[in-house]
């Protein structure tokens, strides 16, 4: 394979549109009420029709996987919680930190588009996405839309679309900090923070893999991070910052036959998007995303680095 590089950077775009909050808002009732009860919304999706709009009302199979399905399955990789949902093939070409793809309802990888925030990351060389590199580490919500959508997000759609939601900060400062150790002389250390004070709010996860695996020449190293801040001005102007991280090494020792003990492959792949959030009025709900969006592959020897590419998405 040739060295990959790649760069997608979005330009200004503003859609007046009604678009509701994707997460499930609680209303509390005052305590004027007879009842004082909780009245808990329906969850909304925006990926299946680009609007804020009920699973149910939507006419395209969609999954929503939500951050306490996540946790409760204790899965490390995004990957991992792929692969249980209907619908969806997960293949790895190897041991772990091998090469993994995502077939969606039988379509090629390059048929499915992965947004994380709403901003693309399939690679620019063969229009897939590798999801060995990608864990679970500050998602918040995971959308998978299946079945051709190339109305509403282009021919990378074909099969479906996968949108990964990061975590938003809120509440007081909470952190974490996680270490694994296995066979192979795996290690898997993960730590994360959040915090809001004011008008701001911080999230941030990163993690650090590494295994022997039992081949020769098929050693694994991965460093991730992600990262979202955001402050608002007030009630219906916000900012928001988006980051996202993710290298990985890992070696190609072939088939059982070969052990080739030279073969590697390096993936580096970072996600940078600016947000600027506008609710002036109770009808409107408009929001403009600057995104830049950067893979490279190395496997023997480059190839010349693709155009960039302007386009229009949702985050």
């Amino acid at each position: 394979m040739k060295k990959i590089v790649s760069g997608v950077f979005t330009g200004l775009f503003v859609l007046p549109a009604l678009l509701c909050a994707s997460d499930t808002n609680d209303v509390v009732v005052g305590a004027s009420s007879p009842t004082n009860q909780i009245t808990t919304l329906p969850e909304m999706i925006i990926t299946g029709t680009r609007i804020s709009t009920l699973p149910e009302n939507t006419s395209s199979s969609v999954t929503v996987i939500t951050a306490d399905e996540i946790a409760r399955s204790q899965q490390p990789f995004v990957a991992d919680i792929l692969r249980g949902e209907p619908g969806v093939d997960v293949a790895t070409t190897g041991q772990p930190g091998s090469q993994t793809q995502v077939f969606l309802r039988g379509a090629s990888p390059d048929g499915t588009l992965v947004l994380v925030d709403g901003i693309p990351v399939n690679n620019a060389f063969n229009n897939g996405f590798d999801f060995s590199t990608l864990p679970v580490n500050n998602i918040e919500r995971i959308e998978i839309l299946r079945g051709p959508q190339s109305t509403l997000y282009g021919s990378e759609a074909m099969g479906g679309v996968i949108n990964i939601v990061t975590k938003n900060g809120g509440g007081p400062p909470t952190g974490s900090i996680q270490t694994e150790y296995g066979s192979f002389n795996s290690l898997l250390t993960r730590g994360s923070f959040a915090a809001s004070e004011g008008r701001f709010s911080l999230s941030a996860d990163g993690s650090f893999h590494s295994t022997d695996n039992d081949r020769i020449n098929s050693a694994y190293q991965g460093i991730n991070f992600s990262g979202h801040a955001s402050y608002a001005f007030n009630d219906w102007l916000k900012a928001g910052l988006l980051a996202t991280y993710l290298k990985s090494k890992n070696g190609s020792p072939n088939d059982i036959y070969t052990d080739d003990p030279n073969d590697s492959l390096k993936n580096e792949t970072y996600l940078v998007g600016l947000i600027l959030e506008a609710d002036p009025f109770d009808w409107w709900n408009s929001k403009v995303t600057v995104s830049h969006s950067h893979e490279r592959g190395i496997f023997d020897e480059p190839a010349p680095n693709p155009p960039f590419v302007f386009g229009d998405y949702f985050s």
